[in-house]
């Protein structure tokens, strides 16, 4: 595998704890946030587990990206968690909004195509060994 894939793939592990947080008292949280599709496989199938905490009580919706309608919403509560199951091709990101739609965290689940063709071989093609 080539030392870019280790690069993101080490990057995206070691970050999984890492949420954009935008209001300095609420994180959002996916789990897991990594797909890795093969060269044969066209589309990422998995159930991800959103979860988000604040440190006080507060009404907010979970959206997914490109989706007018939230996902789920609380009421008056300092945490919440959904599953829901993902078929996608590409990265998808969610964004946890309160009532006014003002922005307060995001989290992604990340979709990494493993390519081959881009890789470079691993010996010389004129060494014996």
């Amino acid at each position: 595998m080539s030392k870019t894939f280790f690069s993101i793939a080490f990057l995206l592990l070691c970050g999984a704890n890492f949420n954009l947080v935008y209001a300095a008292d609420i994180g959002v949280r996916v789990k897991p946030r990594l797909c890795v599709l093969s060269t044969n496989e066209a589309l990422c199938s998995d159930e991800v587990e959103i979860s988000w905490k604040a440190k006080e009580n507060t009404s907010v919706c979970l959206y997914q990206h490109a989706l007018e309608k939230p996902l789920h919403c609380w009421q008056n509560v300092n945490k919440g968690k959904i599953k829901k199951h993902i078929g996608a091709d590409s990265s998808v990101k969610f964004y946890l909004r309160d009532r006014e739609q003002k922005l307060l965290a995001s989290a992604s689940f990340e979709v990494i195509q493993d390519h081959k063709k881009y890789r470079r071989a691993r010996r010389n093609p004129w060494s014996f060994f």
